[in-house]
């Protein structure tokens, strides 16, 4: 029986000081959870708004660790700036998950607030809250073709050109993928992070 919530998981995440290995182990295992575990005993219930978001960043973090970029990325060798574009809690979720930690590589996550569409180039994920669902065309239109990782949560968001989207099914929340517009953008992602996903076809 499982004794400890998803909400508990990720308190315990961001409470404590782990080694890399031991935090990407943690995540696979909210991961698993969340995917083959309803989250309430009711199977009418669904997903609170907080306890979704908190796991939509938990979700961001373990991406990021999946995720490469071919060619290396131009900008400061150090850095790996993820972009956000409107407002969520998820932005206050993944401040806390992402600090004092670096990505596999050795590169510090670095969150930018994205004021203007031309900001999403100098960015290499960005993630598209749901207050944006007017501009979707506008702002995926910037990344397209270009090795930017772009993460949403909208019924559309992968037709419309976006790579990852989050979703919600049986009262789990899961995430799809599209593989032609990662190709298209020079990302590919590691056997772990396709396994769990949805793959989108058209």
């Amino acid at each position: 029986m499982v004794h400890y919530t998803c909400c508990t998981i990720w308190k315990r995440l961001i409470s404590i000081s782990l080694h890399t290995h031991y935090v990407c182990a943690l995540l696979c295992v909210l991961a698993l959870l969340h995917v083959g575990i309803v989250s309430r005993a009711s199977a009418q219930q669904t997903l609170a708004p907080m306890e979704e978001e908190q796991l939509q960043a938990s979700f961001i973090w373990q991406f990021l660790q999946l995720t490469e970029w071919s060619p290396p990325q131009a900008l400061p060798e150090n850095i790996f700036t993820l972009g956000i574009v409107g407002t969520s809690r998820v932005e206050e979720f993944l401040e806390h998950i992402t600090r004092n930690r670096k990505l596999p590589d050795g590169k510090t996550v670095v969150l930018r607030k994205i004021t203007t569409l031309d900001d999403i180039e100098r960015c290499r994920a960005v993630y598209v809250c749901v207050s944006e669902t007017l501009r979707l065309p506008q702002i995926l239109a910037r990344s397209k073709n270009k090795p930017v990782l772009t993460i949403g949560r909208d019924p559309q968001f992968i037709e419309k050109g976006g790579i990852i989207n989050f979703f919600a099914e049986n009262n789990r929340l899961r995430y799809e993928i599209n593989l032609d517009e990662a190709s298209t953008s020079s990302i590919t992602f590691s056997s772990k992070l396709l396994r769990f996903g949805r793959l989108y076809k058209r």
